[in-house]
């Protein structure tokens, strides 16, 4: 029985509307933009891998409107290879990421905007200022389909959570195939647990069919990408297996030495063995349980014979497992029209500069982004808290113990106003908070520029070192924001009221954020210390989730 796919509500309809051309030229920004990821060939590959049997993968999921391009690269690529590196389990949502915290930057808010390639734009916000888990973000579907999350402490959060860099692969025959195999089997530099990878293809007219012989008998199995050469998608690649087959041409026989598509010459495209274990973002019922498999030749033939899209790349990324934050800005801003202004940040050695000497763009986050709309998203939602990471341009000017740092917004015209802003630097371990004597500050037509010092002399309001303060817990929508007199990593604890241990968690500065999200209901003792201190812990009394 063939399963042919010409209809999926408002994605294909949207995806109809993407020209072929657009797809060579995102590809060929991505190779000129960023550094090649080293992947080296160790020899004999085995002949199958399936990182489904790995705990990193997150369970299949049903994306929500016209989101493949961040389901696949944030939701299931992103979050596998966190959770990859830092040995944690994929299922619980406390370690999966926010898909539509990406999407909603890049969908003009609306439910049918997003593009099959912008999970190039999400690991672009995960390298410039992290991605939040769905805790973190308020629940996996949440605001769905224009909030932007508010609050200080859940962007801290997310920047804890970055891409290193990310690269692609063109697929020209069995040498380049196996590198990407290499990748699947142990990221190429071998680590003991393999990596996953984005494949794109047109999906209208997609046919997928029962597999009819040989060990994986019954398994669906796609016939080449779809007819209609306007409907790309994104999909994830999480295993390969040799012993595929598929019988193409109908001659009662599997072979890869034969020339079986009538172009005089045998290479790959004439494979009828081998293919890529790949999941959707479609839900269970697509394919398999949302699993499927990818036949090896569609890697290399060209889109109109059922070949894959991007000029045949695949696509993966390096993550960071471990992010020091030395200081970010803390922005209150208030706008009805979101998608007038562009932020920025910058940076000056010069105590005095009205204007920074290097600044930080931001690609596609807070980039005349979200759509004509408050800039919370929702109907209400005009004034929102953010946080921007400035780490990178204080390594760029040689960690100077002061410094100036800059908040710029382009706008295209009168919109809005900055609250506030204040700089949080975490250079001694505890958080120190400076906040910028320029408050209330309409955002005009052009730039507008906010400045603050990292001195004690930026303003009378400035705050004291934090580990002179007492301890700060801060409890709001399921997170815990801890501010610690304690200069170390702290190990947190949460205690019931009979002394029994409900959640623990620990933390590599005195300024974390603890999730809740999984806590019944009720009054706790929170206690917070510092390892290797002889300090006592603290303790504090609060209700959770009421």
């Amino acid at each position: 029985m063939q399963l042919v796919y010409n209809k999926r509500s408002s994605i294909l309809k949207k995806i109809m509307r993407i020209s072929v051309q657009t797809t060579v030229f995102i590809l060929i920004i991505l190779s000129l933009a960023h550094s090649k990821i080293p992947i080296t060939i160790t020899g004999t590959l085995p002949s199958s891998v399936d990182n489904t049997t790995r705990p990193y993968l997150r369970p299949v999921f049903n994306q929500l409107g016209s989101s493949c391009g961040s389901a696949c690269g944030t939701g299931n690529v992103f979050t596998y290879e966190m959770c990859a590196l830092r040995s944690v389990e994929a299922s619980v949502t406390e370690n999966q990421f926010a898909y539509l915290y990406t999407h909603h930057f890049l969908n003009e808010g609306s439910s049918d905007g997003g593009m099959y390639h912008d999970f190039t734009y999400a690991w672009d916000i995960a390298m410039e200022n992290g991605i939040p888990t769905v805790d973190i973000w308020g629940g996996f579907e949440n605001g769905f389909p224009a909030l932007w999350m508010s609050g200080y402490s859940k962007y801290y959060s997310a920047m804890k959570n970055r891409i290193d860099q990310y690269d692609s692969v063109k697929i020209t025959g069995p040498a380049s195939l196996d590198t990407i195999k290499q990748w699947l089997l142990d990221h190429g530099d071998g680590s003991p647990h393999g990596g996953v990878a984005v494949v794109t293809g047109n999906f209208y007219s997609l046919t997928q069919e029962r597999i009819k012989s040989g060990p994986h008998t019954g398994k669906q199995i796609f016939l080449g990408f779809g007819a209609n050469l306007n409907s790309p998608h994104a999909i994830t690649i999480i295993g390969y297996d040799d012993s595929v087959r598929y019988d193409f041409n109908g001659d009662g026989f599997y072979t890869n030495n034969k020339d079986i598509n009538g172009d005089s010459k045998i290479d790959m495209k004439d494979w009828e063995t081998g293919a890529l274990r790949i999941v959707n973002t479609w839900g269970s019922s697509f394919g398999d349980g949302g699993f499927a498999f990818l036949p090896y030749w569609t890697l290399v033939e060209l889109p109109e014979k059922g070949g894959s899209i991007s000029d045949n790349h695949i696509f993966f990324c390096k993550v960071k497992k471990d992010v020091t934050i030395k200081a970010a800005l803390k922005v209150q801003i208030n706008s009805d029209h979101r998608n007038q202004m562009a932020f920025s940040v910058g940076i000056s050695e010069d105590l005095k500069a009205q204007s920074p000497s290097k600044t930080k763009v931001f690609k596609k986050q807070f980039t005349y982004a979200g759509g004509d709309r408050p800039i919370g998203g929702t109907k209400n939602s005009n004034s929102i808290e953010i946080g921007l990471d400035i780490t990178d341009l204080i390594d760029s000017i040689g960690n100077p113990s002061q410094y100036m740092a800059f908040f710029i917004v382009d706008s295209k015209k009168e919109n809005g106003t900055i609250t506030s802003t204040a700089l949080i630097d975490y250079a001694s371990g505890a958080p120190q908070e400076y906040p910028s004597s320029q408050t209330s500050v309409p955002i005009k037509q052009g730039k507008t520029l906010i400045s603050v010092q990292n001195s004690i002399t930026n303003s009378s309001k400035t705050k004291s070192n934090l580990q002179t303060q007492p301890l700060q817990v801060k409890n709001s929508n399921k997170v815990l924001e801890i501010i610690s007199p304690f200069s170390g990593p702290l190990k947190v604890r949460i205690y019931n009221f009979s002394g029994q241990l409900v959640h623990s968690a620990t933390a590599q500065c005195a300024y974390c954020v603890i999730s809740t999200r999984n806590i019944v209901p009720g009054c706790y003792f929170v206690s917070i210390g510092a390892f290797g201190k002889k300090e006592p812990s603290q303790t504090v009394q609060l209700s959770i989730g009421q």
